[in-house]
């Protein structure tokens, strides 16, 4: 059987699914009509079954605040163009609310744009969560455990926190920046921590900093007593970092040859731009990490990347009129992507 397929553009998509269905959410009016097709990303969640994914198409209109209450085992991605691109317009970027996540788990959070996290109800904690290449604009995390936050731009506010009883949280290969009053139980691993006039936090307990590049003139950096039983190793701080009294820590930089990123447009005294690269530009700090590789959001198991997408997005699907069952049929699909 012969099938031919001609490709525009960068990626082809595929959908395979055994077991499971996958689900998509086009709120653009354009959307067609059939089984798994909706145009609410909520009514989608809410009609997902263990096992299913979720993809949610770009538009120039937000998708709402969503909420996942006992769900388990969902991948929700928001597909196409990474919101993080200088130049992308809207109308290709997946956008939500907030994200309220109650008593849920093995969730993949991917793609979105703009989401403020919410995992804070008592009565019903939820693990295992995975957010990747997502833009968040705020969080509150407290009954949440096992959960990592992946090569993704987070602003903070100083309504941001991760406090008990929240543990296991890993912050890998992202830029955090803002403010937060409190970080507890939580590993940083090669991100960038940036705060151009503010706290990072007061509030620091049992939590472990490595790889980091740490860019702040306040108290994270300058006052141990804000910080217990945490660890701080082989990050970059042109400050003094809390490493005495029930904290410890080895092999951290506090100078360099040259200068810290390749980005000349990079400005510390104001907030951390998305579109800025984060590639390194002082020879200390390349290969310099505990594991051997680059301190910052280059190093590490996934490296930040300003060009990658969860997935492509099909622009047009040209094909025959009538395409008729049992036959092959030549088609000609466009898709986008980074």
């Amino acid at each position: 059987m012969k099938r031919s397929i001609l490709l525009f553009g960068f990626f082809f998509l595929t959908i395979s699914a055994f077991g499971q269905n996958t689900l998509i959410v086009d709120n653009t009016g354009s959307a067609p009509t059939g089984d798994h097709i909706y145009t609410n990303l909520q009514d989608a969640i809410d009609a997902a079954q263990a096992g299913d994914v979720i993809q949610v198409m770009p538009s120039p209109t937000q998708n709402g605040n969503i909420n996942l209450n006992s769900k388990n085992n969902l991948t929700i991605s928001g597909i196409g163009i990474n919101p993080q691109l200088l130049g992308t317009p809207t109308a290709e970027r997946s956008q939500v609310g907030n994200i309220v996540i109650i008593g849920s788990s093995n969730i993949v959070l991917t793609g979105f744009t703009g989401a403020i996290l919410q995992v804070a109800n008592a009565s019903a904690s939820s693990t295992e969560l995975i957010l990747d290449k997502m833009h968040i604009t705020g969080f509150t995390i407290e009954s949440l455990s096992n959960s990592v936050f992946r090569n993704s731009f987070i602003n903070t506010s100083a309504n941001s926190k991760i406090e008990s009883p929240a543990s296991g949280i890993q912050f890998v290969n992202c830029i955090v920046t803002g403010v937060f009053p409190s970080i507890h139980n939580t590993n940083f691993t090669n991100n960038i921590i940036y705060s151009y006039n503010s706290v990072v936090s007061n509030n620091i307990l049992n939590s472990v900093f490595r790889n980091n590049i740490i860019i702040s003139n306040n108290q994270f950096t300058t006052n141990p007593s804000n910080s217990d039983n945490s660890v701080y190793e082989f990050n970059y701080s042109e400050n003094p970092l809390p490493t005495s009294g029930t904290n410890a820590g080895t092999g951290n930089i506090g100078t360099l040859t040259g200068t810290l990123f390749v980005d000349s447009n990079i400005d510390f005294n104001t907030p951390w731009n998305r579109i800025w690269r984060p590639e390194l530009g002082s020879n200390n700090l390349i290969d310099a990490g505990k594991d051997g590789t680059n301190i910052g959001p280059t190093g590490g198991s996934s490296p930040y990347k300003l060009d990658s997408s969860p997935l492509p997005f099909i622009k047009d699907l040209i094909a025959p009129i009538t395409i008729k069952k049992g036959t092959d049929t030549e088609v000609t699909i466009k898709a986008k992507g980074n």
